[in-house]
């Protein structure tokens, strides 16, 4: 199974479902977990329920560190570790 990981909001939701679609055309078992800069886009992917997709809310990703706590979406882009949470949550 591969992992991937990314980050957008709801002004890149078609780009990110385009993503998403051609991982599903390579036929290789993935897991692509999304984070959500505002809640539309988090709301859509749950709702849409796509099996590999695992979205994870802004709020979810602030909890437990309050330095991220109001902080931009170019913070998060370039000062988290986002990719590594990804990699620790293969589960």
């Amino acid at each position: 199974m591969l992992y991937y990981c990314t980050y957008f909001d709801i002004n890149y939701l078609i780009k990110g479902l385009a993503l998403y679609r051609s991982l599903v055309r390579q036929a290789i078992p993935f897991r692509l977990w999304v984070l959500c800069f505002d809640e539309p886009t988090y709301e859509i992917l749950r709702h849409l329920e796509l099996p590999e997709i695992v979205p994870i809310s802004l709020a979810e990703f602030e909890e437990g560190d309050a330095e991220l706590l109001g902080e931009t979406s170019l913070f998060l882009l370039w000062d988290t570790d986002f990719p590594h949470i990804c990699a620790n949550e293969k589960s």
